[in-house]
């Protein structure tokens, strides 16, 4: 049974997250931002589901919150130290796993979530290549949803900003229909929420 209270207890204890990669999240921050998207893209999960892949996971800061919508999670994190952490936390068992690369997965995955990870992927045609397996993972009538920043930020140079636009065409170029929901701010900067389904 997923235990909301003991979960949030859990992460707001100091000193849970420290450093990861070239950010320094304080626990109470980190676990902030991960209600914070949650809270965005939650009513376009589905309710109940096999199989969930959270792509870009980091240390697992929305696993407890995704892990109350299927039996089988997937967290992909190509950093090895938060990719460490959300093991340690959370383990490989009771239908969750996590991974540095994708593992071998069939068609049978009804969502995929990116929260700000698309914007990470500076090249184009590495992020349309990965759209289209995720069109492969998908089963008919699965979902991609993200949430990615479409502001044009000169001081952060490890984020390719893109527009609503260009975020659309990649996704519908991966034969996905692409929808954009709404946009949010999140640290001053506008973000676009995007759902992406995989037709019959």
């Amino acid at each position: 049974m997923f235990d909301a209270k003991y979960w949030e207890q859990r992460w707001m204890e100091h000193g849970e997250f420290g450093t990861i990669g070239r950010a320094s999240f304080s626990s109470w921050h980190y676990y902030r931002r991960g209600v914070e998207i949650y809270d965005a893209i939650r009513e376009h999960l589905p309710s109940h589901c096999t199989c969930l892949i959270d792509y870009g996971c980091g240390a697992g800061r929305m696993t407890p919150y995704l892990l109350a919508h299927c039996d089988q999670y997937v967290g992909i994190e190509p950093n090895p130290e938060a990719a460490d952490r959300a093991h340690d936390r959370f383990g490989m068992h009771n239908g969750v796993g996590f991974w540095m690369e994708p593992p071998v997965m069939g068609g049978g995955v009804e969502a995929i979530v990116f929260s700000m990870v698309m914007q990470h992927i500076v090249d184009d045609g590495e992020l349309e290549s990965l759209l289209k397996r995720c069109n492969k993972w998908l089963k008919p009538g699965g979902k991609i949803i993200a949430l990615e920043n479409t502001s044009n930020n000169d001081d952060a140079p490890h984020i390719k900003f893109r527009s609503c636009g260009t975020y659309c065409k990649l996704i519908s170029d991966a034969a996905l229909r692409c929808t954009p929901i709404a946009e949010l701010r999140f640290d001053g900067e506008r973000h676009t929420l995007f759902v992406a389904t995989k037709e019959k």
